[in-house]
């Protein structure tokens, strides 16, 4: 029996931070002969995207003969909850970094301007999981509690109504501190469901870390990319942990899916070259129908806006993390069954404006 711990919060937004900045048509691919790749531009298996050129012009908004400029963020700054989300800049800010000293795109360095995010993704996700326990066998009782993410001065009362209804299950989207706090709260109530963290948004090190009392060893983590301990000599993975912690940054679940979204559209905009503008971008992106991020992640369909259908499961046991399943290190479990259509829809696929292909046309021109 499951029941889902979602969170309410007010939106932030703005650009709040400072300017971080530190040529061909080739098609996309995520192909690569390793042995030709120079150490320093590879990333794991992927075809290197970064690197000296001779692209020119103003083609789109953002694009100068001088420089190429990105938005990025995060909720950092949000100040009832410092430092949420800072693993997607700390890998944004360690990459653009990393490509600019490469030469940039098509000799075109990458200006970061960091912005500050909000969280109406979290309503959504409640509702993809709400759309899609049914059909996995679970029974998902009407026990939803939600909360402020800025969290509360008193978990129990919230966790006896889930103990109460006889949950044996807990799907949640909470954030680190919250999680550790409802899970110590929890144990005062002799109370110990299992815990699933759907978007492994507290897959960081220093959740595992924090553990010392061992309430979160029934927590899990549906995980599409590669475990964080997973770094042989040469993978993507081991190249994002050392960009990132050589930079001052932070590691975590995030920060893979940040440095797998600027690897994508790092891979569209050098097959662009001169030519970069959004449109040019989709349509390259519209393309890509196997994408790994080098290896980073599990096999991903982003040119049909599809989710996957291989995921692995992480657990956490004591201070650290194991992976449950499959067994093995860093292998995924497949299964076209993973991918479960959700009817009717999340509200955010409407504001999207989802075009017959798929493509978001929100943000274009």
């Amino acid at each position: 029996m499951v029941a889902v711990l979602a969170l309410v919060s007010a939106a932030c937004s703005g650009n709040r931070g400072p300017d971080v900045s530190a040529v061909t048509d080739e098609p996309v691919t995520d192909e690569t002969a390793a042995a030709v790749v120079p150490e320093v531009a590879a990333f794991g298996t992927l075809d290197p995207v970064c690197g000296d050129g001779s692209a020119s012009g103003s083609s789109d908004q953002g694009v100068t003969d001088s420089e190429i400029t990105i938005g990025y963020g995060d909720d950092a700054g949000f100040s009832a909850n410092p430092g949420i989300g800072h693993h997607a800049s700390d890998a944004m800010e360690a990459l653009i970094a990393w490509c600019n000293d490469l030469g940039g795109i098509n000799g075109r360095p990458i200006k970061g301007s960091y912005y500050d995010a909000n969280f109406p993704s979290v309503i959504d996700f409640g509702q993809r999981i709400v759309g899609a326990v049914g059909t996995v066998g679970f029974e998902f009782l009407p026990c939803t509690i939600q909360y402020q993410i800025s969290g509360v001065s008193d978990f129990r009362p919230y966790l006896q109504r889930l103990k109460d209804c006889g949950v044996e299950t807990v799907m949640t989207v909470d954030v680190e501190t919250n999680l550790m706090n409802v899970l110590d709260a929890a144990n005062q109530l002799d109370y110990h469901p299992i815990w699933i963290n759907i978007a492994a948004s507290v897959y960081t090190e220093t959740f595992a870390a924090a553990n010392t009392n061992g309430n979160a060893d029934r927590v899990y983590f549906l995980n599409g990319m590669v475990p964080l301990d997973d770094t042989p000599e040469g993978s993507a993975n081991a190249k994002y942990v050392e960009l990132v912690t050589e930079h001052g940054g932070d590691i975590g679940y995030v920060g893979q899916l940040a440095t797998s979204a600027f690897l994508l559209w790092a891979t569209a905009a050098k097959a662009c070259g001169s030519d970069l503008t959004r449109e040019c971008v989709l349509e390259h992106l519209g393309g890509v129908h196997e994408w790994t991020a080098g290896g980073l992640s599990s096999p991903q369909d982003p040119g049909s806006n599809m989710v996957g259908h291989c995921e692995l499961v992480m657990k956490v046991e004591g201070t650290s993390y194991v992976q449950w399943e499959p067994t093995a290190e860093g292998q995924f479990a497949c299964d076209e069954s993973y991918a479960v259509k959700v009817d009717p829809e999340p509200d955010a696929m409407a504001t999207l404006r989802l075009d017959g292909d798929r493509v978001a046309q929100k943000n274009l021109p």
